[in-house]
Parts: structure tokens; sequence; C-alpha cells
């Protein structure tokens, strides 16, 4: 529907009072009229606009849900006592109801379908104080939806459009037809902004087309963005999941200069499932529904809140997860993924307890059952917190008590009217924790300690071929999430760490292990903290490569510098080895457009300034045309797409390692060295080697 954001525009130089009324409704005492979707949600946005004297000037009044009574008295004071050169305003946001009679009715909060003519706003009375005003101009906006939305069996129906244009067609002829005008969904309204500051003043037209809606353009701009770029990968992943979260619902992407892009998924989830398996089949039929609480005696729990689900599991090939919150995708999942995970695995617990299903000797975890399970969530949460401005996590504390209830019942109630399939999902999980327990059997450590389980949040690897295999030791858990999603299943392991490792330079072997980071760093790993000077079995260890892979800024070099001393003080022979990588993600990718036949659009990654100024260079001799290439520098690794990070940084065939050496023959050189630039002793050996060395050496100390 049209936003309207001013006022029409003056016929004639008369001067006189501009007064504006907004009735809006969004919410629904009537249990039928709750379902329709709230068309006036946005009522004090627009109050603000028509009162900014740059675009309306108006002495506006808001009605906000109020009831039919309340509202006609307004009405009434509103039209009467007026000059002849007063500009009069009425803006009503509402639902259009017809009785069986065809008289049309504006619903208002205490609307009920059956008694319309006392509890709604009839058409016929709004005409007559139009009529009977001393106004002479005078305009009334009508925001109404139309059809569609009606729950089955009401009495009432929907209003077409061309009905409440009739409705009001009238008005248009009092007093020769002059300075008073009926601007409905068939009305393009339009204004402009530019840099924070309004650049078009509200104008409206009418429009041929009987379609009705809201068009939003817009384009970054450089002067807020880093870059006016849009990532079209995200952008289509947004317009894309409209489509199978809304059934029926077309949804069309056009780029310049690229195939048109359509959507359409009359069964929703379940028809989006069947293309992303892509013929490949679930173990058990896909387990969908939906929950929305009408009423709540939780106090946390909003009428109207809830989910809808699409859940599958399948024995082989990728899995995909999806949510979303009121239709917001959350990448990052959030409190309400946490709570629609806890209800499902919670629910295939209590199914195997009743039906004497668990293994002996073998305890499920959530992972175990989630391992294998393809999904799409759509919450509906009325007060949301998202953590950052992106909003791909939820941080709602009560969503995950909402979906967990939401999904618990209905799945466990499912598992036992389809026994058999659930059985398959249990037998599914059950191959997930032995195979999990397989991995994670105990690892021989010769300590006093005796034996020590990897670490939990060690993301491993299949393969057991050790000279293939890969630990990322990964700066964070937003680039950890990110590498998991990235990485080669196969032969690639990730290691979140959280924040900065201790400095272990001045540190011995026993307060290393007693820090959980390094100690989860050697556990994974395989081997035990150790000098120089010792001889040490290293045929224990699980990876063939160990990368340290930080972000590529200050923070994450000097994370990259602390655990580079640990490893070089207290697994020297790991390094000597060549087991020791560092990742050198790219810190600018480089957009180049097409340039005509043969030369498609390209995408490059620079590692630095020097790097890109390279680029740069190479793409003028090229005669690209200067200023149409876009330049993007990434802030971490946590900000890179998953697609993005393999492509840079774990691709073993695009990505750039550096091999850390060690010579034990210089160890003595070495050791001295890292003394003087990670010892917390040495702050004044570290100043004067800054002031003789400034000129020649690039460093973050």
């Amino acid at each position: 529907m049209p936003s309207y954001g001013g006022t029409p525009e003056r016929t004639g130089e008369m001067d006189g009072s501009r007064v504006a009324l907004v009735v809006a409704n969004d919410q629904y005492d009537d249990p039928g009229l709750k379902r329709l979707v709230a068309p006036a949600q946005d009522a004090a946005a627009l109050a603000g606009v028509l009162a900014d004297p740059a675009v309306g000037g108006f002495d506006v009044q808001v009605l906000r849900n109020a009831p039919a009574q309340d509202i006609r008295f307004a009405v009434e004071d509103f039209f009467a006592d007026r000059n002849p050169e007063d500009l009069l305003l009425l803006h009503f946001s509402c639902h259009g109801l017809k009785n069986s009679a065809g008289e049309l009715f504006l619903a208002v909060a205490d609307t009920k379908p059956a008694r319309l003519a006392s509890t709604a706003v009839a058409a016929d009375f709004v005409n007559r104080q139009m009529a009977d005003s001393r106004a002479q101009r005078i305009a009334l906006f009508l925001d109404c939806c139309y059809g569609g939305a009606f729950p089955r069996g009401m009495v009432v129906r929907a209003a077409g459009e061309a009905q409440v244009q009739d409705a009001f067609a009238k008005q248009a002829e009092v007093g020769g037809g002059r300075g008073r005008v009926v601007i409905t969904a068939s009305s393009a309204m339009e204004y402009a902004f530019e840099g924070g500051e309004l650049s078009q003043k509200l104008k409206s037209e009418k429009i041929k087309e009987k379609r009705t809606g809201t068009v939003v353009r817009l384009w970054p701009d450089p002067k807020y963005f880093d870059s006016p770029n849009i990532p079209l990968a995200e952008l289509e992943h947004l317009v894309r999941s409209k489509a199978y979260l809304l059934p029926g619902l077309t949804m069309i992407l056009e780029v310049e200069g690229k195939e048109k892009k359509t959507w359409k998924y009359e069964r929703g989830m379940e028809q989006y499932f069947e293309m992303m398996l892509d013929g490949r089949p679930l173990i058990a039929p896909l387990f969908t529904g939906e929950r929305f609480f009408r009423e709540s005696n939780i106090a946390e729990v909003e009428p109207g809140e809830g989910a809808s689900w699409a859940i599958g599991w399948t024995a082989d090939g990728e899995v995909f997860a999806d949510s979303h919150v009121n239709l917001i995708p959350t990448r990052s999942g959030g409190t309400h993924e946490a709570g629609f995970r806890s209800g499902i695995f919670e629910a295939l617990a209590a199914f195997m307890d009743t039906r004497g299903l668990a293994p002996k000797g073998v305890k499920l975890i959530p992972d175990d059952l989630w391992q294998r399970a393809c999904f799409t969530l759509s919450a509906r949460i009325v007060r949301v917190q998202f953590h950052g401005q992106t909003k791909e996590k939820l941080t709602t504390r009560h969503a995950a008590k909402l979906l967990e209830m939401c999904v618990r019942d209905a799945f466990e109630l499912w598992l036992n009217e389809h026994a058999e399939e659930g059985k398959k999902i249990v037998e599914l999980a059950i191959e997930q924790a032995m195979a999990r327990l397989s991995k994670g059997k105990k690892v021989e450590r010769k300590k006093s300690s005796g034996i020590a389980t990897l670490p939990g949040k060690l993301v491993d690897c299949a393969s057991g071929d050790i000279t293939r295999n890969e630990l990322f030791l990964v700066e964070g858990d937003s680039a950890g999430g990110s590498a998991k999603e990235a990485r080669d299943k196969e032969i690639q392991a990730v290691l979140p760490l959280r924040g900065k490792v201790l400095n272990t330079m001045s540190k011995d072997s026993r307060t290393v292990l007693a820090n959980k980071e390094l100690q989860a760093i050697a556990t994974a790993i395989g081997v035990d903290p150790h000098s120089a000077d010792v001889e040490i079995d290293l045929s224990g260890i699980r990876y063939g490569k160990v990368v340290v892979m930080t972000d590529a800024d200050v923070d994450g070099g000097h994370i990259q510098a602390l655990l580079l001393t640990f490893f070089f003080m207290h697994a020297p022979k790991l390094v000597e080895r060549g087991h020791l990588y560092v990742a050198m993600p790219p810190l600018y990718k480089v957009e180049v457009p097409s340039q005509g036949k043969g030369k498609p659009a390209r995408r490059l990654y620079c590692l630095d300034d020097d790097e890109l100024e390279e680029i740069l260079n190479q793409l003028k001799k090229e005669k690209v045309k200067d200023g149409s290439w876009e330049i993007s520098r990434f802030k971490g690794l946590g900000e890179m797409s998953p697609e993005q990070l393999w492509e840079t940084t774990m691709n073993p065939d695009t990505r750039r390692l550096i091999r850390m050496q060690l010579d034990m023959k210089e160890i003595k050189s070495i050791k001295e060295k890292f003394e003087l630039l990670m010892d917390a002793g040495e702050a004044e050996g570290r100043r004067n080697w800054m002031r003789e060395h400034w000129k020649t050496v690039e460093a973050d100390v």
C-alpha cells in the first residue's frame, strides 16, 4: 500500500488552517479479524512526515486502534466549524469490509463482523461529514487492505478496490469538483529524500494500472557506507526466502546486465525442500507445522507470536539450515533457532524413552540429531532484539522458550503417529553418535594426568589420513561459524578460539596446560608442550597441517603473534617438521564489471594495499574504464560469507599459506628475538628496537 507523507497541491493562494486526522488500525479485538494482516503499523511515521514543515506542515491528530464510537466523534469534530480556506486531510489505514447489502465499512479496533453498522465506520457517514463541511479543500486518503486475507466462514467479505473508490466517488463532485480529492490505492504518491534531506516534495497522480502496493527505491550512499555495492548473493537469498515463506507470492530479482530470476513456491517450505534436496530422498517424511499463540497466559509471549517450520533428515549429501525472524534471514541463528533445536531434540529423547530405543552405553547429544538434519524455520516475534545491525542473529531471550513450546509437543505427537519413520530418525542419530565416539576416542597423553578427550568445540573432519588433514585455528566464534560452513568436511577441522590467548613467552609447560584455550589446541593436535632440546614423538599428531587463521587487522596480528609464540616456544618440533602454517586472508575485494564479449565480470582479491595498487594498475593497462570497478575492504573473517572464506583462505587450490620454518641451529637467536618482542619485562628493549628499526620494519607491537 502507498505511504503518504504530505498534502495535495494548493489550489489558489488561500490561507487557512492545515489540519490532518490520521485514523490507523493494526489490531482487532474480534478473534476472526485478528488473523488479518495489519495495514497500519507506520502511523507514527506518517504523522511525523505530515507535521514536518518541509513536507506538509499540518497540525496532526492520530487515532490508533480506537473504537468506532471515538472515531465517529473525532471525524465529526474534524469537519465541524471549519472555514472555507482551511485545508483538511483525513487519512484512513484499515481494512475495507462490506455487508450483505454491499455497503462499505471501514474496520476498526472493536469491529464485530456481525454488527458492522454499530462497530465499524460507514463510508456513508464519512461522506456526509465531508459534504456538510464548510471547508472547500479536503483530501481523503484511503490506505485500505483488499481481499485475500479473510478467514473462511466469515459473514463479511473484503471490499474490492473499485468498491472503495465508488463509495467515495461523489465527493469529487462536491462544489463543482474543485478543491476536493479522494485518493485510494490506485493513486500514486511520491516523494524523495537524499542525503537525509527532502529533495522532492509530495506529489500525486492517478494511475491506470489496477496494481496496488508500495514501491521503494533506494541507493546506498558512499557517504555512509564503505562501498555503495549491494552484495548480490545476500540479496538473492533474501528475495528467494520471501517466496517460500509466503506461499504463492512471486518474487522477481532483476539486475541490470544479468538474467532475471523469478521464484514462486505454491507449497511454500515443502516445495523449497524439494528444490534444495534435488532428488535426494529423506529417511522419513518431511515434518512441517506451525503454531501461533492467539492468546497467551505467559507474560513474555505476545499474542500472534509463534513459528512455522519444515524439517527432514537425509542420509548423505549436503545439509542446509535456514532460519528467519519476521521474514528476516538469521544466518547466524540465535535464540529462536536454539529453542527450535532444543524442542526437537527433547521430543526425540522422550520418544526414545517411551519406546525403549535408547542404546546402552551411548548417550545422544543434540549434535548427533542435527548432523544430518535439513530445516527451514520462520518465527514471528513481536519484540525483537538482534546482535549487530545486519540482524543475522536473534538475541530475544524469550524466543528460545517460545520456539520450544511451539515444536516439542507437535514433534513428539508426530513421532508417535509415525513410529516406524521415527525409529529411522533415531537410528540415524545413533549412527552419528557412534561415529562421534569413534573419532573422539581417548587421545593418549604422556603425562601424569592420564588421558584427555578431544575439546568439545572442535569441529573435526571425517578423514583419518593425517597427511591430508588440516586444523584451522580460527579467531572468534563468528569467523568460526563461517569456517565451519566453508570447510571441506572430509579433511578440514575447525577449532574456534575465544579472544586473545595467553602470552606464553615466559611461562612453563604446567602454566600453559592450565590455560583452557591452549590446552584445547594441544589436545586437538595431539602434541604435548615441550622445549627445543627435548626429543618428542610426533607420530600421534592428528593433522598434517595446523593453520593459524586470524583477521587481517591489528588485533588479528596480535592473536597471530601470541599463537606463534606458543608454537615456537612450547611446540618447536611441530614447527621444525613443517606442520605449522599461517593463512593469508585478503584485505580487499575488487569487483570488475564485464567488458563485453569474451571478458566477463571478475572478482579479484588483494592481500594488502600494495597488491591493491598493483591490481588497479593492471586493470588500467587492460584499458578497463577507470572507476568502473568496485573496491570493498574486509573488516574481518567473520564478515566474509562461507563462499568467500572458502575461495580466498581455505580452498587448497586458491588460498595462500605461509609455512613457518624453524632451524634448530638458530634457536638461540630466535628465542632472543621472541623475548625482545613478546616478554612482558622487555618494554624498554622494545621501545629501543622500534626507534632503531622504525624505517625498515612493519610491525604491530
